[in-house]
């Protein structure tokens, strides 16, 4: 984008580079079980204790509801395909291959925190909800080993963090944090940080005790005049 960041000028990021985070080894499924929601219907998992999954496909304004469970969900591909809706309550779940088709909605449902973790590279569509149900970022931690990209006109209320790169398209904007290797901003794209939201999230067993507590101080910007003097 060429416009400016901070008023009539571009912005500078002050401070270090933040310590890489170190998370425990990815959690996969050995289960063949497949799941196929059809058009338009609702279907339920969960409730004879299953946890372990192949393939999850839930087709176009289909509902897919899962049920809460006392230890971890794992699903070798989920797909999401056109105004597909995701139900999810509180817990963790850890997902190979996540495919998102547009207007596809992941909700939040209940107390407590969805902390979802995707192994492969992640594009979020055009028009793609995630946790806008709620709206509150400390319900939703997003966690990719890979690269993620958030494509045109989405609104994400979570707590995203990528070991890869990260890509914000036109119009998308994120409430809550944004953290990867390297990250991309196209125009019109936001991000909005939440301390409340990462102080108040449960994030389970995802930081051992030897992490480094997360800064709940906003980030540091001040403006480049050196660029706006030369500009004028």
């Amino acid at each position: 984008s060429n416009k400016p960041s901070c008023g009539t000028t571009q912005c500078v990021a002050l401070a270090q580079a933040a310590p890489k985070f170190e998370t425990k080894p990815f959690q996969h499924s050995i289960s063949t079980l497949a799941v196929t929601v059809p058009w338009m219907a609702t279907t339920t998992i969960g409730n004879d204790s299953s946890r372990d999954f192949g393939n999850i496909t839930v087709n176009t304004s289909g509902t897919l509801i899962v049920q809460a469970q006392p230890a971890a969900y794992h699903i070798k591909q989920l797909s999401l395909a056109y105004s597909a809706t995701l139900k999810l309550p509180a817990g963790d779940y850890w997902i190979e291959k996540l495919l998102l088709d547009s207007s596809s909605n992941i909700e939040v449902v209940g107390a407590g925190t969805v902390r979802l973790f995707v192994r492969e590279s992640v594009v979020v569509p055009w028009m793609t909800k995630i946790n806008d149900n709620t709206k509150d970022a400390g319900k939703f931690i997003f966690y990719s080993y890979s690269d993620v990209v958030f494509n045109t006109a989405n609104n994400i209320y979570a707590l995203v963090y990528a070991e890869g790169d990260g890509k914000l398209e036109y119009a998308t904007a994120i409430h809550g944090t944004f953290s990867a290797r390297n990250i991309i901003l196209a125009t019109d794209s936001q991000v909005t940080y939440k301390p409340e939201a990462v102080a108040l999230a449960n994030d389970g067993n995802l930081c051992d005790s030897d992490q480094p507590l997360p800064d709940l101080t906003p980030p540091l910007l001040t403006l480049n005049t050196l660029a706006a003097s030369a500009e004028s």
